[in-house]
C-alpha cells in the first residue's frame, strides 16, 4: 500500500535590494496589497527598498520622476492567484519629504519622518512615530497609533471599526479630528495642552481626566456630548464615535 503524504506548498519569495535617487523634499508614494510595510526615514536623498515579496503573484515597480518616487507592489495580472500575493518590506526615505502610502491589508509603520503624512488602509494596522508635524490616517477595520515626539500641527485620523490612539504635543494653532462608527478613541495629552474640545458618542461612555464631564443629550438616546476648553483655547479638537468610547487622558 502506497501512502500519500500532503506537502504544504510553499509560497516563492524573491529578496529584493534597490537604492535609486529621491528628492530630499519630494513626495514619495507607496502602494502595496498585503503584508507589511516598515518605513524610516533618513539623512540621504534617496529610497532604499529592501525585504521580501511572493515572487509568484506580486512585481516590484519603483520610478523617480522629479519631486515624486513612486514604489509599487503590484500584483501580476496573469498569476494563479494575482490578488493573494503579500509583501514584507522595509523602506527607507529621506526624512524631510512627504509620505504618501495606500494599502488593503498590509501593516504600515512609519518612524522618523519630518514631512507630513497620509495613509490609507483598509484592513492594515497603522503605526505613526517620530516629529510628524501633520497627519492623514484612515483605516477601516485597523487600528491607528499615533505617537508624536513633537508638537503635531494638524491631522484627520478616521477608522470605522478599529481603534484610534495618540500620545503626544497638539499645537495651538492646529486643527484635528478623531472619528470612528465602533472604534474607541483615547488621546493622551500632557497637562498644559491648549485647545478647544468638542466630544461626542452615539452609544459609547466618554471619560475625562482633565476634569470636565459628559452630558446626556437626549431624554431618549445613549447620546453624549461634552465641550471644554483647556489652556485658554488654541487648538481645535474634534472627538467623534458612534458605538465606541471616548478617553481623554492627561499625561
Amino acid at each position: 500500500m502506497t501512502l500519500l503524504l500532503a506537502v504544504p506548498v510553499l509560497a516563492a519569495t524573491r529578496t529584493v535590494d534597490e537604492t535609486l535617487p529621491a528628492a530630499p523634499d519630494g513626495v514619495v508614494s507607496i502602494q502595496a496589497l498585503a503584508g507589511s510595510i516598515s518605513v524610516m526615514g533618513w539623512d540621504r536623498a534617496e529610497v532604499n527598498v529592501t525585504g521580501t515579496l511572493d515572487d509568484e503573484a506580486i512585481e516590484l515597480k519603483i520610478k523617480e520622476s522629479g519631486q515624486r518616487t513612486t514604489i509599487s507592489a503590484e500584483p501580476i495580472e496573469d498569476a494563479d492567484d494575482h490578488l493573494s500575493g503579500t509583501v514584507d518590506l522595509e523602506i527607507r526615505v529621506p526624512r524631510g519629504g512627504r509620505l504618501e502610502t495606500e494599502t488593503i491589508s498590509a501593516d504600515v509603520t512609519v518612524e522618523a519622518i519630518d514631512g507630513t503624512v497620509t495613509i490609507e488602509s483598509i484592513s492594515g494596522a497603522v503605526k505613526v512615530a517620530g516629529n510628524v508635524p501633520e497627519a492623514e490616517v484612515s483605516t477601516v477595520s485597523g487600528q491607528i497609533i499615533i505617537t508624536s515626539s513633537a508638537e503635531l500641527q494638524g491631522g484627520e485620523f478616521q477608522s470605522v471599526a478599529g481603534n484610534i490612539k495618540l500620545k503626544g504635543m497638539l499645537s495651538a494653532d492646529g486643527s484635528f479630528s478623531f472619528e470612528t462608527v465602533s472604534g474607541n478613541i483615547e488621546l493622551h495629552l500632557p497637562g498644559g495642552t491648549s485647545a478647544e474640545f468638542e466630544v461626542e458618542t452615539f452609544n459609547g461612555d466618554i471619560e475625562n481626566d482633565f476634569g470636565q464631564k459628559a452630558e446626556k443629550t437626549s431624554k431618549y438616546l445613549p447620546s453624549k456630548r461634552l465641550e471644554f476648553s483647556l489652556g485658554g483655547g488654541g487648538a481645535s479638537v474634534s472627538v467623534n464615535s458612534i458605538n465606541g468610547s471616548v478617553r481623554l487622558v492627561q499625561d
